[in-house]
């Protein structure tokens, strides 16, 4: 049993405390062996060692007259870790304590060293975040109720003039067959069917939920027609409504904005120095005007004919000495 701990402990130490700066010694090792009451004698350290690179740990060793071991490559590189860092620390719906607990815990993964640089550069205080502290449980309890095919119930939680917190509806509890979690424009959903709108699939976000329990009811039949694809698009997509294929014309400086929402792949064409046309199939709706006017006048809706004239309308109810002649 000995020399199982005496193997685990030096490859918690090569993980935690060395990388090809900070590589560590024989003597190195064996002191924090000996901090953890087991004994260790240089050539049973080396052979611990030789013992993990063979079973496919990248421990390197750099020869000298006192030879310096680290851990070379690890699962998550710094630059993929910074990566999932960053996403805690921008995602309002995990609150600060929690954002700093699970940054605790993945500055780990690439050793102590590049660990302490990741948690030297938090900025979590400057982003707004809820103060629900019952989040990462809910997101367990809820995946539970998937695999389990449970029902759930819990209370929505709404806020007042006063920014008071009240639960919505006198208190209800709301029940829901649970199908999905999807995370959208930095807010985490629940998605599910609902005992009170028959075969409705409704979503509530994470960070307003509280008191939330699996029941024993088994979870009402999804929707044979449902997509969660489709679902999503229509629910989170700005452009919610009739599909319509409409033509933009765009000053040059939105370009980068038409392919960050439509893809590289989006139908462009070269109108004069200063333009361009896109051809896109969007949903029509007020978000989608809302979008168009937000350009200040740098997009302006070319055809077809029936959706230009709405935009008109729209513009006339409420600007009415605006010309968009």
């Amino acid at each position: 049993m000995k020399n199982y701990d005496r193997l685990l402990l030096i490859l918690k130490y090569l993980f935690e405390s060395s990388d090809e700066k900070h590589p560590v010694t024989i003597k190195d090792i064996n002191a924090y062996l000996s901090q953890n009451q087991i004994d260790a004698d240089r050539k049973t350290i080396t052979e611990c060692i030789d013992e993990l690179k063979n079973v496919g740990y990248d421990i390197c060793c750099i020869r000298s007259t006192q030879n310096r071991y680290y851990m070379h490559s690890r699962t998550f590189t710094l630059a993929e870790v910074k990566v999932l860092v960053d996403a805690v620390q921008s995602s309002r719906f995990i609150s600060e304590p929690q954002s700093r607990e699970l940054v605790e815990k993945l500055s780990t993964l690439v050793g102590t060293y590049k660990g302490d640089i990741l948690k030297r550069q938090l900025y979590i205080g400057s982003r707004a975040k809820t103060g629900n502290r019952e989040i990462s449980d809910n997101v367990e309890k809820i995946h539970e109720a998937i695999t389990s095919g449970k029902m759930i119930d819990f209370q929505y939680i709404d806020f007042n003039p006063e920014k008071q917190k009240i639960l919505r509806n006198d208190e209800r509890l709301y029940r829901l067959s649970p199908i999905s979690l999807i995370w959208n424009n930095d807010m985490y959903y629940v998605v599910g069917c609902g005992d009170y709108y028959t075969n409705k699939v409704l979503k509530y976000r994470l960070d307003r939920i509280t008191n939330l329990n699996i029941l024993d009811d088994e979870c009402s039949k999804t929707p044979e027609d449902f997509s969660i694809s489709e679902f999503f698009e229509k629910e989170f997509s700005m452009m919610g409504g009739q599909t319509t294929t409409v033509e933009l014309l765009c000053e040059n400086e939105l370009m980068d904005s038409m392919i960050d929402k439509f893809g590289e792949t989006v139908k462009t064409e070269i109108v004069d120095a200063t333009h361009f046309k896109v051809t896109v199939d969007v949903k029509i709706s007020g978000l989608f005007f809302g979008w168009v006017v937000s350009s200040r006048g740098a997009m302006k809706i070319i055809s077809p004919d029936s959706v230009k004239q709405r935009f008109q309308d729209i513009i006339a109810m409420y600007f009415p000495s605006v010309n968009l002649q």
